[in-house]
């Protein structure tokens, strides 16, 4: 296609403005300039600035590090068939061999993208000759790839070795004029302290102007940018359409469990299959067989904790409790009923006595009121029971 010099006065085209204002075909001695030209003047003398999302390089990120993640069990769990320590003892080299071979099929390749920056349609380019602003591609010189892999993979490797070998060995423990161990982890300590506040800082200039999201591309001027003009993100939105519906539905569960009183909706279960098979009792735990038991228990004698040890299904017998209950004879029904006593004993609305923590359990766990196991009354409250002495 090629653009006249003669073209209308009045014509709103906006590769004619482009022309009318440089003025530059005044000295070509062609008469038409092709388009391509006015597209290459146009990237020389009026840079388009570069607007990544932050949101994008961050996304990149995360990706990074669940592919990486994902593959690191994996690997783990293939080795923990072979039943060895290779795991506990080469943790560190293994994560880095992983990253490393991750790093050259990525990064170390003409995409020059991580495969989570691929999904996000971003690439690295160099910008350490201070052109920050130009669309132009500049491809990252092979020094600098070699310098970020190394800071990237060496600098972890050898931060994880540091808390296996320093932290896991006390050296923190040892004082700093015994030992050069004790020098050493004060020096670390405070360079740790140092790059986390440089971290900050660059993430808080990284959200001012979406530049570097790490303090190494900052420094080696490697920078994320679009890989392609019109090239759509390649990340599949179900995932996360699908991780925001469990996130919503764990908040809405956490939030409406503590509201859901699951033993008294077994209770009522547990009454209406009672009242299905023909009997009457107030409280589905008890059969009449165990309200009469019940009903003659000892006056001091806890009939929640009796009906717990010794009559409920998951009761088992005490092959230690042999004596039988002082105040009712040798009757075998009430064998044990003496282990039973109740403790920091109340008086309930319907006057029998139980252990405080018993009744107020079943209080409580029914809302409010429960019914007695020995009379089937409703209990609503209760008070301290004060045994009268004998004269």
């Amino acid at each position: 296609m090629v653009v006249g010099g003669g073209g209308s006065q009045g014509t709103s085209n906006p590769i004619t403005k482009l022309i009318d204002k440089s003025k530059f075909w005044l000295q070509s001695s062609e008469p038409g300039v092709e388009l391509g030209s006015v597209v290459e003047y146009k990237n020389e003398e009026s840079p388009i600035s570069l607007k990544v999302s932050r949101v994008s390089q961050l996304d990149a990120e995360l990706l990074d590090r669940e592919l990486c993640d994902i593959l690191k069990s994996k690997l783990f769990l293939g080795l923990s068939y072979f039943k060895t320590d290779i795991k506990a003892n080469f943790e560190p080299e293994l994560n880095a061999l992983l990253q490393l071979v991750l790093y050259r099929f990525s990064i170390w390749s003409p995409s020059y993208a991580s495969y989570g920056s691929q999904l996000q349609n971003l690439r690295f380019r160099d910008e350490s000759g201070g052109d920050l602003y130009t669309s132009r591609t500049n491809n990252p010189r092979q020094r600098q790839l070699l310098l970020y892999g190394l800071f990237m993979i060496g600098g972890q490797y050898l931060w994880a070795r540091w808390h296996r070998w320093g932290v896991g060995g006390g050296w923190g423990n040892i004082s700093y004029q015994d030992d050069w161990r004790g020098k050493v982890y004060t020096w670390v300590t405070r360079l740790e302290k140092y790059s986390k506040l440089l971290t900050l800082l660059n993430y808080i200039v990284f959200l001012c102007n979406g530049r570097y999201r790490g303090i190494t591309e900052r420094v080696l001027g490697l920078r994320l940018v679009n890989g392609s003009s019109n090239g759509p993100r390649q990340l599949n939105y179900e995932f996360l359409n699908r991780q925001l519906v469990w996130d919503g539905l764990t908040e809405f569960l956490l939030f409406v469990a503590p509201l859901i009183n699951l033993e008294r909706m077994g209770k009522y279960v547990r009454q209406l299959g009672t009242r299905l098979a023909g009997g009457n009792n107030l409280d589905g735990d008890y059969s009449e067989e165990h309200q009469k038991v019940l009903a003659e228990l000892p006056t001091t004698t806890c009939a929640f904790c009796y009906y717990h040890c010794h009559l409920s299904p998951e009761s088992s017998p005490d092959p230690y409790s042999t004596d039988p209950a002082s105040e009712t004879g040798n009757d075998p029904r009430f064998m044990g009923s003496s282990d039973c006593r109740a403790q920091i004993p109340h008086v309930a609305d319907c006057g029998h006595v139980f252990c405080y923590l018993c009744l107020e359990t079943a209080i409580l766990t029914d809302t409010g009121s429960t019914s007695c196991p020995r009379c089937g009354l409703a209990i609503h409250s209760s008070t301290r029971y004060l045994e009268k002495a004998s004269s």
